[in-house]
């Protein structure tokens, strides 16, 4: 691990923004409407990945401070 993975991750947390609006693409624009289970299993999924995505990116942070790599 080194600087360069930690800027990657973090900025795919800014993908959390790409996704919301696929998924409401998705859900609002089809041909056959979302129902509430599509809507709610769609958020959760979002709100996982989101959640994965952040917590590797702290590990990494703490993994560089705790080598020393990060000034």
């Amino acid at each position: 691990m080194d600087r360069f993975t930690l800027e990657e991750l973090i900025s795919q947390l800014g993908n959390l923004e790409d996704d919301i609006d696929m998924v409401a693409r998705r859900l609002y624009n089809a041909p056959r409407k979302a129902d509430e289970d599509e809507i709610a299993n769609a958020l959760i999924g979002i709100k996982t990945i989101h959640k994965l995505r952040r917590e590797e990116t702290l590990q990494t942070l703490e993994h560089l401070i705790t080598k020393g790599d990060l000034k």
